[in-house]
């Protein structure tokens, strides 16, 4: 198949059999997305290339002067027993299963955004090493081996290479999420934390605990003054984050409001009464005595001024932290 675009000549003295091969062989270059094992030799911006080796759709980026990887379109592959990655398995899903040994070949030998991610889809084992004794990146240490113990099934772990050392990351939940927690190292607690309170977000305790995972993995969360209230807002609000005034004079306990403590406010009532009606005696039948209606006004009660109406607010020992980083 054709590799290269070859520009047809057009003048009217070309003959037909000079541009017709140059015609059929960039339909064939378009249609196959310039596949073949090496890299086209004449390239243009945003030109599409699908390297049959590595089995990577790749595009020429914006300065025409090198390729980008866009996908692999073979992205999910089953192995097991021992294997041995190499280029193909680029951007690649492996499940692997039976005891599976996952060699890492030489660093040098990829190209630095090199990765993939490997399912355990059973209960055995998985072993992760370099097949050059070389070291890679894994929870915090420095190893050139790894085991990954048959609890941690059905996990999914990722694997990369590191521009600044050129060395392997494997990263990903390094015990299973079961019922119990507490054998999730930090790498794992950071995860779930990202996704249930990311930059920006609250937490609320009513003990005196601190929020989760504080200044660990660049975690850190930052205390909301005491007797501060909040307010629904929109996403057009301007502000400060957080005030140093309080809602109350500074009691956790709480406190009835003081009457300068109260809104200015007044009481508007009216209303009217009918007087009685008086029935005269039987002998003056068509005789009846009534009364004008009654009518009272209560008017500015309380004069635009704050009184007291004996409302007890009460605190509940709340503490609020907002996430920083």
């Amino acid at each position: 198949m054709s590799q290269n675009y070859n520009s047809p000549t057009t003048a009217p003295t070309n003959s037909l059999s000079a541009d017709q091969p140059k015609i059929e062989g960039n339909d064939d270059a378009l249609l196959t997305n310039f596949s073949g094992a090496t890299a086209p030799t004449t390239t243009y911006v945003g030109q599409h290339w699908f390297d049959t080796t590595s089995k990577i759709l790749y595009v020429r980026n914006a300065n025409n002067d090198g390729w980008g990887t866009c996908s692999n379109p073979e992205r999910n592959e089953e192995l097991s027993g021992s294997f041995t990655i190499d280029a193909t398995h680029n951007l690649k899903l492996i499940l692997v299963s039976n005891t599976s040994v996952i060699n890492l070949p030489t660093s040098s030998t990829l190209t630095s955004d090199f990765n993939f991610r490997f399912f355990t889809v059973d209960t055995t084992s998985t072993v992760v090493r370099t097949i050059d004794g070389s070291t890679f990146h894994y929870n915090d240490s420095l190893i050139s081996s790894v085991t990954i113990p048959s609890s941690d099934f059905n996990s999914i772990f990722l694997v990369y290479k590191n521009g600044a050392d050129d060395k392997y990351v494997v990263s990903g939940v390094s015990n299973k999420i079961l019922s119990d927690f507490s054998n999730i190292s930090d790498v794992g607690k950071k995860v779930l934390v990202d996704l249930i309170y990311p930059v920006g977000s609250e937490f609320l305790a009513h003990s005196n605990i601190a929020p989760p995972l504080q200044g660990v993995l660049g975690v850190s969360w930052q205390s909301v003054n005491a007797g501060a209230t909040r307010m629904s807002a929109n996403t057009g609000n301007v502000g400060q984050f957080q005030s140093g005034n309080r809602a109350d004079t500074g009691s956790v306990i709480g406190h009835v409001l003081t009457i300068a403590e109260m809104a200015s406010h007044n009481h508007d009532l009216t209303s009217s009464f009918p007087g009685p009606s008086l029935q005269v005696p039987d002998m003056y039948p068509s005789e009846q005595l009534t009364t004008e209606p009654l009518n009272i006004t209560l008017s500015n009660e309380g004069n635009g001024a704050s009184h007291l109406h004996g409302l007890s607010i009460r605190n509940i020992k709340l503490l609020m932290y907002k996430r920083i980083s």
